[in-house]
């Protein structure tokens, strides 16, 4: 009885192992062309628990040529086309504001495959039907391939802010950023960049932290990152904030960043923030001089055939 137990058992393991599924696993046949898959980036999300603000996330479509067509974001949407090699195009196609729309049209012209300027015109209709403008003319300048200089004007041709950039070891090393206020007085934000010796990862330099933030738009970068002439060589590891102005919001003093990786694909999953934001002395009971740790950007892909 035993030796017949055995035997039963014997046959019935490779009964089971052909059953397990509705139909074996067949080989793809010699002519038979594997999909060759790749990632590409899908969205940017930010988490900022314990900071006094937010900043919006962006989810993207693409055409089928690969290339960047809708850029999602909470409160607008946009439509990117290439009308030409030299123009890249974004459109407002739709908004969440409340009783108001909002129209825009943002036209980028290239040369030698670099941004020289870009120009914003968009208007605000209200639900009484009244409307207001908005208008911004953007050029960008570059000296040994490298950014060096924006500059932003209104529409009469007045210079509004900009930005400069020095270089140390084929990084941004600083960024001065100055907004002209209303009385003509220049305010200047000071930015000391810090970088570890480990090649730039794609996508780290696309946040609200990184040197062209505050003139190149999150939506933006993703699309033009390419035409901006050398970018960083390394990954920044920290960030010091100087301002020569009274600071009557919380904003940076620092930030420490470290970066996750995917343990399977090794692309740029998150961005981890942690440091500190201010106020001045005078308006430290409004909001006091506080550490963050819980901060970080999330970035995700999708699957895509090549």
């Amino acid at each position: 009885m035993k030796y017949m137990n055995r035997m039963l058992l014997l046959f019935a393991v490779p009964l089971l192992l052909n059953c397990s599924g509705n139909e074996p696993i067949k080989a793809p046949a010699d002519d038979e062309e594997t999909p060759n898959y790749s990632k590409r980036l899908k969205s940017i999300s930010y988490q900022t628990p314990d900071v006094p603000f937010s900043y919006d996330g962006l989810i993207l479509n693409y055409n089928q040529e690969g290339k960047i067509q809708r850029a999602d974001s909470f409160m607008w949407d946009y439509e990117i086309s290439y009308p030409s090699d030299a123009v890249i195009e974004f459109v407002v196609v739709d908004d969440r504001l409340s009783n108001v729309k909002y129209n825009e049209l943002k036209r980028f012209f290239i040369k030698d495959n670099k941004i020289t300027h870009h120009t914003v015109n968009g208007t605000y209709l209200y639900a009484n039907n009244t409307t207001s403008g908005v208008y911004d003319s953007v050029t960008y300048n570059y000296q040994n391939d490298r950014l060096i200089k924006i500059e932003s004007f209104d529409k009469n041709k007045t210079l509004k802010r900009y930005a400069t950039y020095t270089y140390a070891n084929n990084n941004i090393s600083e960024v001065k950023r100055s907004y002209i206020n209303y009385k003509k007085v220049t305010e200047t934000t000071t930015l000391t960049f810090t970088y570890d010796n480990t090649p730039r990862i794609q996508w780290s330099n696309s946040n609200y932290y990184a040197p062209l933030a505050g003139f190149i738009g999150f939506r933006d970068y993703p699309i033009i990152q390419d035409k901006l002439g050398k970018l960083n060589q390394n990954n920044i590891t920290g960030i010091t904030y100087q301002y020569d102005h009274p600071v009557l919001s919380p904003s940076f003093s620092s930030i420490q960043l470290t970066y996750v990786r995917n343990k399977d694909t090794n692309l740029l999953e998150e961005v981890k923030l942690k440091g500190h934001i201010k106020t001045d002395d005078k308006n430290s009971d409004y909001y006091p001089t506080k550490a963050f740790d819980k901060c970080a950007v999330v970035i995700e892909y999708e699957k895509y055939i090549k």
